[in-house]
């Protein structure tokens, strides 16, 4: 049996997991399966997540499953739908990532703003 520690402890049937089966929690951002037990990244435009990606690094991380869209790198782990998100036209990739970008130059204005300096 396998305990996960998500809201609260699941217990798991290990044989399950085994077999294949992942089993998600109630929003998506954490999941334990053959893998072992990984929880969602940070989806977001701070350094801690994707604001220090290149788009050409989110691209690759979408369509070939790599660890910060960088080569000879691990697997991307779920609950990351990557399949899904790999079947994206570049044009719609490039959306998303502008979107993201975008975001931190709207934050940072915003900060720049705040603090007087615009």
């Amino acid at each position: 049996m396998l305990n996960v520690i998500v809201m609260r402890t699941i217990e798991v049937n290990g044989d399950e997991i085994k077999k294949g089966w992942v089993l998600f929690n109630p929003d998506l951002t954490a999941s334990a399966g053959p893998r072992g037990v990984s929880f969602a990244a940070n989806l977001t435009s701070d350094p801690t997540g994707i604001g220090n990606w290149s788009e050409a690094q989110f691209r690759k991380a979408l369509r070939e499953e790599k660890f910060k869209g960088l080569d000879n790198t691990r697997p991307l782990l779920p609950p990351m739908p990557w399949p899904n998100f790999g079947q994206l036209t570049d044009a719609d990739i490039k959306a998303v990532f502008t979107f993201y970008s975008l975001r931190t130059l709207y934050k940072m204005l915003c900060r720049r703003r705040s603090n007087g300096l615009l």
